[in-house]
Parts: structure tokens; sequence; C-alpha cells
């Protein structure tokens, strides 16, 4: 009967201090560190995502753009050899509009080329970065 009640003493006592004990486990500097790690993860697996879509998309808008670049660059030989074979006023004259366009759309990449580069400057990892601060002043109080 005493074996009875004392396993009841430590079961009403189990009952009481053993969800208090396993949580203060749970919040421990260990699982706090295991739990940062696992919203790190989950935080770089979402950026890593955007990031893929971003460079996805910035690789079909460069393909597209090298496709027409080719075009009209095919363009304007094509045109031109046709104003060349056949003598040709009227192929001269098609070849130089080709030619025109040809050099507004390189003119354009360029621009945009240049905008993108002044809008976000690339800074490699471990680069030093200039901070523009304030050269420090000295003052001298005479006293």
């Amino acid at each position: 009967m005493e074996i009875l009640v004392f396993l009841l003493l430590a079961a009403v006592w189990a009952a009481w201090f053993l969800p208090s004990y396993f949580e203060s486990r749970r919040s421990s500097p260990g699982a706090t560190t295991r739990n940062f790690a696992r919203s790190t993860e989950k935080l770089a697996s979402a950026a890593m995502a955007s990031t893929r879509r971003e460079v996805e998309a910035r690789r079909q808008t460069l393909a597209r753009r090298r496709r027409m670049l080719l075009l009209l660059g095919t363009l304007a030989v094509v045109t031109l050899v046709t104003a060349i074979v056949t003598s040709s006023w009227l192929w001269l004259v098609v070849t130089l509009a080709v030619d025109a366009v040809f050099a507004g759309y390189v003119a354009l990449l360029l621009q945009i080329k240049q905008q993108r580069s002044l809008a976000a400057p690339v800074v490699p990892i471990g680069a030093p970065v200039a901070v523009n601060e304030p050269e420090p002043s000295v003052k001298v109080v005479a006293g």
C-alpha cells in the first residue's frame, strides 16, 4: 500500500513538473539555435526562388535581344548583297533603312545598359566600399 501511495505521489509530481521541464528544454540555447537555423533556411530558400526567377527572366531578355540583333544583322547583310547583285537603287535604299534600324537598336541597347549600370553599381563581395562621410573636424577650445 505504501508503494502505491508513493507511486501516486510520484505521478502527481511528474504530471506537475515534467511539462515545465520539457518546455524549458525546448527553449534551451541549442533548440533556439536550431529554430534560428531552420527559419534562416526558409528565408534563404524564398530569396533564392525570387532570385532564380529574376535570373531566368534576365536570361530570356538577353536571348530575345541577341536574336533580334542577329536578325537585324542578317537582314542588313542580305539586303546589301541583294542591292549589289541586282544593282538596284531600291534595294540600296532598303539596305540603308535596315542599317538605320540596326544602328537605332544598338543605340537603344547601349542606353539600357548604361542606365542599368548607373542605377545599381555592382560591388564585388569582399571589396571595400567607399562611404561618403564628412571629414572629421577638430575644435580647439581655449580654456
